[in-house]
């Protein structure tokens, strides 16, 4: 059995003719595509930073979503997903590792331009008649410990329903993320996955210890799995972002389809 459902995401590399090899594998074999967060692969790795006060990290953040939209359009995916902005500017190779503390912007002035940027992106996407939706962040513990204060965007509930006031959006919720944000917060993760799941139509699901984003299997059984069995996601698009294996990503797989049913 194979997946002919694919999200196409970062940790890749560019290379010549990457978009032919793609548009040539969906039609021998009936694939469906959808691109989320850094593909298509860039030439320079870069943070995607939309509330970034840096011109040149901001521009190179829409830049990067506008080429996205253009593939998506090419590849038939009418839904592009990218993480909320953060309030400074991380190095590439610090991306899902604890980050060496840094002068955080205002949260407000970050909100400003992650809004003004995404509005933009947003009537980009409507032209080309594609959904953006908008993934919460991840605050772990060991950034707790590096800033003190939370450096990232919509991390829970309360900020993500404060922005959908100012700006309406599509929340892609993933819940690894959450689980370990509310862990680091000191959250109630089954009332934060339940009240932003209800909100959301579109779920990455891994798992993992609440302290560091893992990406783990899910598992029978456990907290998350009960959580996810209220979420009615049979009615949602989910992604599986597990990589500790391929028995260990078909074993979710099932899973999942156990919950759908």
């Amino acid at each position: 059995m194979g997946f002919r459902h694919i999200e196409l995401s970062g940790g890749t590399h560019f290379y010549p003719n990457w978009l032919q090899e793609l548009q040539e594998l969906q039609a021998r074999f009936s694939l469906h595509y959808r691109c989320h967060n850094y593909f298509p692969p860039p030439i320079t790795h870069f943070v995607l930073n939309l509330a970034s006060k840096d011109p040149v990290v901001s521009e190179i953040a829409i830049s990067h979503v506008t080429e996205a939209l253009r593939v998506s359009k090419l590849l038939g995916a009418d839904v592009f997903g990218f993480h909320a902005g953060f309030r400074f500017d991380p190095k590439v190779k610090q991306l899902g590792k604890k980050m060496d503390r840094s002068a955080l912007q205002g949260v407000e002035e970050s909100w400003t331009e992650f809004d003004k940027n995404f509005t933009q992106l947003n009537g980009l996407a409507r032209n080309k008649n594609i959904k953006l939706y908008i993934e919460n962040n991840v605050f772990s513990s060991a950034n707790a410990s590096s800033f003190g204060n939370n450096p990232f965007l919509m991390t829970h509930a309360d900020e993500i329903e404060a922005y959908k006031q100012r700006n309406p959006f599509n929340l892609l919720l993933d819940v690894a993320h959450l689980k370990v944000s509310c862990q680091t917060l000191g959250l109630d993760f089954t009332e934060q996955c339940i009240t932003l799941g209800q909100q959301s139509d579109y779920l990455h699901l891994s798992d993992n210890d609440g302290f560091a984003d893992t990406n783990r299997e899910l598992t029978s059984g456990s907290h998350l799995v009960e959580v996810l069995s209220r979420l009615k996601i049979r009615e949602k698009t989910t992604t599986l972002e597990v990589y500790s294996g391929e028995k260990s990503l078909f074993a979710s797989y099932d899973l999942v389809t156990e919950l759908c049913k």
